[in-house]
C-alpha cells in the first residue's frame, strides 16, 4: 500500500511539474487542485478496495 501511494503522490508531482511549464499561472491555478484531488482520491479508492480484500483474505484464513 506504501508503494502505491509513493507512486500515486510521485506521479502527482510530475504531472503538475509538466503542468507548469504548460500552463499559463492562470490556468495552472484552475486545474492544480482538481489534479491533485483527483490523485488522492484515486490513491483512497485504492486503499479502501486493499483493505476489503485484505479483511475477507484475514477472514478466511481464520485470522483477525
Amino acid at each position: 500500500m506504501t508503494v502505491v501511494w509513493g507512486a500515486v503522490l510521485l506521479g502527482e508531482a510530475v504531472v503538475r511539474t509538466i503542468l507548469v511549464y504548460e500552463l499559463t499561472v492562470t490556468e495552472f491555478l484552475a486545474v492544480s487542485n482538481f489534479v491533485m484531488y483527483g490523485f488522492i482520491g484515486a490513491a483512497i479508492v485504492f486503499t479502501v478496495s486493499f483493505r476489503k480484500r485484505a479483511k475477507k483474505r484475514f477472514e478466511q484464513l481464520g485470522l483477525k
